[in-house]
Protein backbone atom coordinates (compact mmCIF):
# COMPACT_ATOMS: atom_id res chain seq x y z
CA UNK A 1 0.00 0.00 0.00
CA UNK A 2 1.26 3.45 -0.81
CA UNK A 3 3.20 5.08 2.00
CA UNK A 4 3.18 1.98 4.15
CA UNK A 5 5.86 -0.67 4.31
CA UNK A 6 5.61 -4.26 5.42
CA UNK A 7 7.75 -7.19 4.39
CA UNK A 8 11.13 -8.80 4.67
CA UNK A 9 14.56 -8.76 3.08
CA UNK A 10 16.81 -11.65 2.11
CA UNK A 11 20.32 -11.30 0.79
CA UNK A 12 23.00 -13.88 -0.02
CA UNK A 13 25.91 -11.45 0.25
CA UNK A 14 26.93 -10.83 3.90
CA UNK A 15 28.50 -7.46 3.04
CA UNK A 16 25.30 -6.17 1.45
CA UNK A 17 23.18 -7.72 4.22
CA UNK A 18 25.17 -5.80 6.86
CA UNK A 19 24.78 -2.58 4.89
CA UNK A 20 21.01 -2.82 4.55
CA UNK A 21 20.20 -4.09 8.04
CA UNK A 22 19.84 -0.63 9.61
CA UNK A 23 17.63 0.58 6.79
CA UNK A 24 15.49 -2.53 7.02
CA UNK A 25 15.00 -2.31 10.78
CA UNK A 26 14.09 1.38 10.59
CA UNK A 27 11.77 0.97 7.64
CA UNK A 28 10.07 -2.31 8.45
CA UNK A 29 10.84 -4.02 11.71
CA UNK A 30 10.27 -0.99 13.92
CA UNK A 31 6.64 -0.49 12.94
CA UNK A 32 4.19 0.32 15.72
CA UNK A 33 1.97 -2.58 16.76
CA UNK A 34 -1.14 -0.84 15.37
CA UNK A 35 0.47 -0.69 11.90
CA UNK A 36 1.50 -4.34 12.09
CA UNK A 37 -2.09 -5.31 12.80
CA UNK A 38 -3.31 -3.16 9.90
CA UNK A 39 -0.82 -4.82 7.53
CA UNK A 40 -2.02 -8.26 8.57
CA UNK A 41 -5.58 -7.11 7.85
CA UNK A 42 -4.43 -5.94 4.38
CA UNK A 43 -2.74 -9.28 3.82
CA UNK A 44 -5.90 -11.17 4.72
CA UNK A 45 -8.04 -8.85 2.61
CA UNK A 46 -5.90 -9.50 -0.49
CA UNK A 47 -5.78 -13.23 0.23
CA UNK A 48 -9.57 -13.41 0.42
CA UNK A 49 -10.15 -11.11 -2.58
CA UNK A 50 -7.28 -11.66 -5.04
CA UNK A 51 -8.98 -9.56 -7.73
CA UNK A 52 -8.31 -6.45 -5.61
CA UNK A 53 -4.60 -6.55 -6.47
CA UNK A 54 -5.22 -6.07 -10.19
CA UNK A 55 -7.83 -3.42 -9.50
CA UNK A 56 -5.30 -1.52 -7.40
CA UNK A 57 -2.61 -1.92 -10.09
CA UNK A 58 -4.97 -0.43 -12.69
CA UNK A 59 -5.80 2.44 -10.36
CA UNK A 60 -2.11 3.25 -9.77
CA UNK A 61 -1.42 2.95 -13.51
CA UNK A 62 -4.15 5.52 -14.14
CA UNK A 63 -2.67 7.83 -11.48
CA UNK A 64 0.83 7.49 -12.97
CA UNK A 65 -0.46 8.26 -16.45
CA UNK A 66 -2.29 11.34 -15.17
CA UNK A 67 0.78 12.56 -13.29
CA UNK A 68 3.00 12.27 -16.38
CA UNK A 69 0.46 14.21 -18.44
CA UNK A 70 0.28 16.93 -15.78
CA UNK A 71 4.07 17.19 -15.56
CA UNK A 72 4.31 17.53 -19.34
CA UNK A 73 1.68 20.31 -19.33
CA UNK A 74 3.48 22.10 -16.49
CA UNK A 75 6.77 21.80 -18.32
CA UNK A 76 5.32 23.37 -21.46
CA UNK A 77 4.32 26.38 -19.40
CA UNK A 78 7.32 26.74 -17.04
CA UNK A 79 10.20 24.74 -18.63
CA UNK A 80 11.10 23.29 -15.22
CA UNK A 81 12.26 19.85 -16.27
CA UNK A 82 15.26 18.68 -18.18
CA UNK A 83 13.62 15.28 -18.32
CA UNK A 84 10.32 13.86 -17.12
CA UNK A 85 10.99 10.21 -16.54
CA UNK A 86 8.47 7.70 -17.76
CA UNK A 87 7.94 5.26 -14.94
CA UNK A 88 8.42 1.51 -15.03
CA UNK A 89 4.75 0.81 -14.24
CA UNK A 90 5.83 -0.75 -10.96
CA UNK A 91 6.23 2.08 -8.48
CA UNK A 92 4.18 4.91 -7.00
CA UNK A 93 7.01 7.38 -7.58
CA UNK A 94 8.22 9.46 -10.47
CA UNK A 95 11.79 10.74 -10.51
CA UNK A 96 12.27 13.68 -12.84
CA UNK A 97 15.29 15.86 -13.50
CA UNK A 98 14.97 19.60 -13.01
CA UNK A 99 16.52 22.19 -15.29
CA UNK A 100 19.45 24.22 -13.96
CA UNK A 101 18.33 26.91 -11.55
CA UNK A 102 15.27 25.05 -10.29
CA UNK A 103 14.80 23.10 -7.08
CA UNK A 104 11.94 21.68 -5.01
CA UNK A 105 11.13 25.13 -3.61
CA UNK A 106 10.99 26.95 -6.95
CA UNK A 107 8.90 24.09 -8.35
CA UNK A 108 6.44 24.49 -5.48
CA UNK A 109 6.43 28.27 -5.81
CA UNK A 110 5.56 28.12 -9.52
CA UNK A 111 3.15 25.18 -9.51
CA UNK A 112 1.93 24.45 -5.98
CA UNK A 113 3.16 20.88 -6.42
CA UNK A 114 5.39 19.45 -3.72
CA UNK A 115 8.17 17.05 -4.57
CA UNK A 116 10.97 15.65 -2.46
CA UNK A 117 14.53 16.67 -3.37
CA UNK A 118 16.80 13.87 -4.50
CA UNK A 119 19.26 14.54 -1.66
CA UNK A 120 16.76 12.91 0.71
CA UNK A 121 17.40 9.63 -1.11
CA UNK A 122 21.10 9.81 -1.89
CA UNK A 123 20.70 11.58 -5.24
CA UNK A 124 21.54 15.08 -6.35
CA UNK A 125 18.96 17.84 -5.85
CA UNK A 126 18.62 18.22 -9.59
CA UNK A 127 16.34 15.20 -9.26
CA UNK A 128 12.95 15.40 -7.62
CA UNK A 129 10.64 12.62 -6.52
CA UNK A 130 6.90 12.84 -6.93
CA UNK A 131 4.40 10.39 -5.50
CA UNK A 132 1.20 9.55 -7.30
CA UNK A 133 -0.50 9.43 -3.90
CA UNK A 134 -4.16 8.73 -3.40
CA UNK A 135 -6.99 10.06 -1.34
CA UNK A 136 -7.82 7.35 1.20
CA UNK A 137 -10.82 5.24 0.29
CA UNK A 138 -13.10 3.68 2.85
CA UNK A 139 -12.46 -0.09 2.50
CA UNK A 140 -16.19 -0.81 2.09
CA UNK A 141 -16.14 1.23 -1.13
CA UNK A 142 -13.25 -0.85 -2.51
CA UNK A 143 -15.11 -4.09 -2.18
Amino acid sequence: MTGERFGWVTCGDPTIAAGISVSWSNGLAALPGEWQLRFMAYYRLFQSRPWLAEKLRRFYRLRRTQLLKQLEEINEKFQLFQQIYIDDDATVYNWSRLNDGFDAFSLFEKTGIAGVPGSGFGYDDEYIRFSIGVIPIIPGNLL
